[in-house]
This record gives structure tokens, C-alpha cells and sequence, in this order.
């Protein structure tokens, strides 16, 4: 077999844990994904949570970027806000860098997060408006923004055939 074919074989990936059943979700809901968990049967996968990472408990306080993206907040362009408009921002900041940490020590080159997510959404995240409710846009959040930043490939959970092709 070829050597480059066989490295990428068995490269770790890092999942977002909530994907695995693991609840780390902001309100501990199961949100599990069947494809990620047969994935796990033929693939290395190393669980994550950014917003544990970043120091934050389970269960929180929802949360959303104001008005912005994961890039803007990396670029101190915007901020994370939960529920009671309190800036949660460094939260967020310290798991995009631990994520990359575990990215870095594992060597791992993709990562599966959970759309609509302020930390892993991929294609959609939540926005709000100070003193207004949050609303979905298409944009990345702050872990996902950060990994792709430092060239990882990036999919939703709900990438279904693009999980099974891994």
C-alpha cells in the first residue's frame, strides 16, 4: 500500500464531544451523532469540548457571537456574549488555543465539530444583538475559526457522507 495512504489511515481526528453522547453541551443535551460514534469503531478519535477547555462549567448559560464571526472574535473585532449579556469572550479565546494544543500534541490534521455552536459551529453559528434574542448566520465559531487557521480540515457532524468517506 502506499505509504502516504497508510499514514493518513490511521491520523487521529478530534470531534467535538457532544457528537459522541458525551454532554458538554451548554443545557447537557444528548446530541450525539450515529456516523461519528461507527466512525470511532475504525478511526483514532480524541473528544473535545473548547468551552470546557476555556474553563467553562457544564451546564452554562446559552451563548452567541455579537454580531460577528469566530475570525472576528480571534481578531478582537467582536465578543461572546451569554444569556445575561455578560462578555464571556476569554472563555472562548482559551479553547481555540487549547484546542490547538490538542490538535498540535496529537498531530492531527481534521476535526468534526457541532454546527451552530459559538465554539464549533462550522457552516452556522448564533448572533444576538445586545438585549435582543440570538438568531442564526452562516459563519464559524471561535474553535473551528482557529483550527482552520492552523489548516485543518474542518466538518460538521452533519457532514454525513463526507463522515463516512473518512
Amino acid at each position: 500500500m502506499n505509504k502516504t495512504l497508510e499514514s493518513t489511515k490511521n491520523e487521529p481526528i478530534m470531534v467535538s464531544a457532544c457528537l459522541l453522547g458525551i454532554k458538554c453541551t451548554y443545557n447537557c443535551e444528548i446530541r450525539k451523532s450515529v456516523e461519528v460514534i461507527k466512525l470511532a469503531q475504525r478511526k483514532i478519535l480524541i473528544p473535545f469540548c473548547p468551552e470546557q477547555l476555556g474553563g467553562m462549567s457544564t451546564p452554562r448559560i446559552g451563548m452567541s457571537i455579537l454580531e460577528g464571526s469566530g475570525e472576528a472574535v480571534l481578531d478582537f473585532e467582536t465578543k461572546v456574549l451569554n444569556e445575561e449579556n455578560n462578555d464571556i469572550t476569554s472563555h472562548f479565546l482559551l479553547g481555540a488555543e487549547e484546542s490547538i494544543k490538542y490538535a498540535t500534541l496529537f498531530n492531527v490534521k481534521t476535526a468534526i465539530m457541532r454546527d451552530k455552536s459559538p465554539s464549533c459551529g462550522v457552516y452556522q453559528i448564533y448572533n444576538k444583538k445586545v438585549g435582543e434574542e440570538k438568531y442564526l448566520v452562516t459563519g464559524r465559531g471561535v474553535s473551528t475559526a482557529q483550527l482552520k487557521r492552523h489548516g485543518l480540515k474542518i466538518y460538521s457532524g452533519n457532514d454525513i457522507k463526507k463522515i463516512v468517506e473518512l
